[in-house]
C-alpha cells in the first residue's frame, strides 16, 4: 500500500494556467467558465494595463481567479513572463483570452510530460497541427505538417496562445524575449532555444482546445498594416538573434539584402529591427553553444 502510494505520489505534476489580458472582458467571460473546469491548481489573469480594466471585472465576477494589472502595457511577452513569475506550478499552460480549453486537457498533458526532456506541447486547436522548421530564401520559417497527424507528433514550436511549458525549462531559457514586443515570434524564439538544447516539443490531438484566432489581436483596436510590419520585423530579429550556423548566417544576409534591394518597402521592415540592436545584440551573447545546431535542428 505505502508503495503504490508513493507511485502515485511520483507521477503527481502541478498545473498553472496563466492567460495574458488586454481589452478581453467579453472573451474572459466566455472563456473563463471552461478554464476554471480544466481543474488546473491556480488560473491567472494578467491585465496588460486594459483601459476597461479586465483585473477589476474578473476580481467581481470570478473569485476564485487569481489577478494582477500592469501600470503600463508591456507587450504580450513581458506580460506573460511577469504572470509565469507568480505562478506554483510545475506545467504552465498558457492560453489567450480567445481560447476555451477542453476539461481533459491536463489528462493528457500529465501523460506528455512524464518524458523529462519534453520543454513543451502544443495544444491541439480545431484545423491547425503540429508544424517543421525550414530554411527557405534565407530565413529560418515554418510549415505545417501535412495532412494533421493523429497522433502525438513532434512539432517545431509550442504556441504561445494554446500551449504547455515545463516551468523549470521555462526559467532556465529566462522566458520569453522582450525584443518581440508586441508580439509574434516570441513564442517560435523560445522553442527553437529550448530544442537547440535538446529538449522536446510535442503537438497533442487529444488536449484540445477551440481557439477564436486572431481576437486578441483583432483590427477592433490593432491596425493591421502595423500588425503584418510587427511580424515581419519580429521575424528578421528571430534569424538576427538565432542564427549560429556561419554559412546559414551569410545566407542570410545576402537573402536581407536582396530582399531590401528589390523590395524598397522591406527598408521600413529592417529600420524597424535595427532600432532594436542594442536589445539584439545582448540577447545573442545569453546564446551559448548548444548540442543541436541549426543544420541539425532545421534538418539540413
Amino acid at each position: 500500500m505505502f508503495f503504490s502510494f508513493y507511485i502515485s505520489l511520483s507521477y503527481y505534476m502541478s498545473f498553472s494556467i496563466v492567460i495574458p489580458a488586454w481589452r478581453g472582458r467579453e472573451q474572459l467571460k466566455k472563456n473563463l467558465p471552461a478554464v476554471l473546469k480544466v481543474g488546473a491548481n491556480e488560473v491567472i489573469v494578467g491585465d496588460d494595463a486594459s483601459p476597461e480594466n479586465d483585473a477589476e471585472f474578473v476580481k467581481q465576477h470570478f473569485p476564485r481567479v487569481k489577478v494582477y494589472r500592469n501600470e503600463k502595457n508591456l507587450g504580450f511577452g513581458s506580460n506573460v513572463n511577469r504572470g509565469f513569475e507568480q505562478t506554483k506550478g510545475e506545467i504552465i499552460i498558457l492560453l489567450n483570452q480567445d481560447v476555451s480549453p477542453s476539461s481533459d486537457i491536463i489528462k493528457y498533458l500529465k501523460q506528455d510530460f512524464k518524458d523529462p526532456l519534453v520543454f513543451g506541447v502544443s495544444l491541439a486547436e480545431q484545423k491547425f497541427g503540429p508544424t517543421k522548421g525550414i530554411f527557405k530564401n534565407g530565413y529560418v520559417g515554418h510549415q505545417p505538417v501535412e495532412p494533421v497527424p493523429k497522433h502525438i507528433t513532434p512539432s517545431f514550436w509550442v504556441s504561445g496562445g494554446s500551449g504547455a511549458f515545463r516551468k523549470a525549462y521555462w526559467d532556465e531559457l529566462g522566458g520569453f524575449d522582450p525584443i518581440y514586443d508586441p508580439g509574434y515570434w516570441e513564442d517560435i524564439d523560445i522553442s527553437y532555444r529550448a530544442q537547440k538544447k535538446g529538449w522536446k516539443i510535442l503537438w497533442d490531438p487529444k488536449a484540445k482546445v477551440l481557439h477564436e484566432r486572431e481576437q486578441s489581436f483583432s483590427g477592433e483596436y490593432f491596425d493591421q498594416l502595423y500588425k503584418r510590419r510587427i511580424q515581419e520585423r519580429n521575424h528578421l530579429l528571430f534569424n538576427g538573434k538565432n542564427i549560429q550556423d556561419p554559412v546559414l548566417k551569410k545566407q542570410h544576409i545576402w537573402a536581407l539584402l536582396n530582399r531590401t534591394f528589390n523590395n524598397p518597402g522591406y527598408l521600413r521592415i529592417l529600420l524597424m529591427a535595427l532600432l532594436k540592436l542594442p536589445m539584439l545584440l545582448k540577447s545573442r551573447e545569453k546564446l551559448n553553444l548548444s548540442p543541436i545546431s541549426d543544420r541539425g535542428l532545421l534538418g539540413l
